[in-house]
């Protein structure tokens, strides 16, 4: 078959995430390529053959009649972000809901239950386990998030966009990274970071982020000052 292993392996994904995109996939016609035994032709690409950018292009064609959602929905945001390329990656996968918590296991039937390991209240789902869960909801204490209208967004995806877009970008964002690493930390490996070495990465990961983009970083930088005075009284 033409098609390469990558493209494979993001189809067997959507596949196995999306009912939707199943279904729709499963009820087109195949059209074969009589010049070539036993392969499949693509018809989205000039030369027949599925690559990763024509299927992308293509389930983006579709997105309408895949996921029902709006003509201007889009993820385009996420990549002009002024942040490294894992954390880039992170955003969207959180905004895609792939981002493989309890929740997301239990539904594939991967995961025992879907309860938050943690603290045992409610499913961790990635809103929970890096914002509501009392493990992490400390974290974002500690830095300066006490916002009511914070801590309530129960949107993922507003969430993300809001944060990741606003004046505490850097911050947010690596409060966001962290607080999945202390999480996977504890339910992997069964250890545990304290408060002020938590805070001492994303004190580090906001420096690295104000040298890389120091262009777009100049509320970000005096919010940090008084983040590393507030940490220092803290501690």
């Amino acid at each position: 078959m033409m098609f390469s292993l990558q493209v494979v392996h993001i189809l067997r994904f959507v596949l196995s995430s999306s009912p939707e995109a199943s279904k729709f996939i499963n009820n087109k016609n195949i059209k074969f390529n009589p010049s070539l035994e036993y392969a499949f032709n693509w018809a989205s690409n000039k030369n027949g053959v599925c690559t990763t950018k024509s299927g992308y292009a293509w389930l983006l064609s579709h997105a309408n009649m895949v996921t029902n959602a709006q003509p201007s929905a889009t993820w385009s945001w996420i990549w002009k972000l002024k942040l490294p390329k894992k954390l880039k990656f992170l955003f969207w996968l959180v905004c895609q809901n792939f981002v493989p918590t309890l929740f997301s296991l239990n539904n594939k039937n991967m995961a025992y239950s879907a309860l938050c390991s943690r603290c045992g209240l409610e499913d961790e789902n990635f809103l929970h386990c890096a914002l509501d869960c009392n493990f992490s909801k400390s974290i974002w204490h500690h830095v300066g998030f006490h916002d009511e209208n914070f801590i309530l967004d129960t949107k993922v995806s507003h969430w993300s966009k809001e944060g990741s877009l606003g004046n505490l970008s850097f911050i947010f964002a690596a409060t966001v990274w962290w607080a999945w690493c202390h999480r996977n930390l504890m339910c992997l490996n069964n250890k545990t970071w304290t408060l002020i070495r938590l805070s001492y990465n994303i004190h580090n990961m906001v420096d690295s982020f104000n040298l890389c983009f120091k262009n777009n970083s100049q509320i970000d930088q005096v919010d940090i000052t008084s983040y590393r005075r507030r940490r220092k009284l803290s501690q």
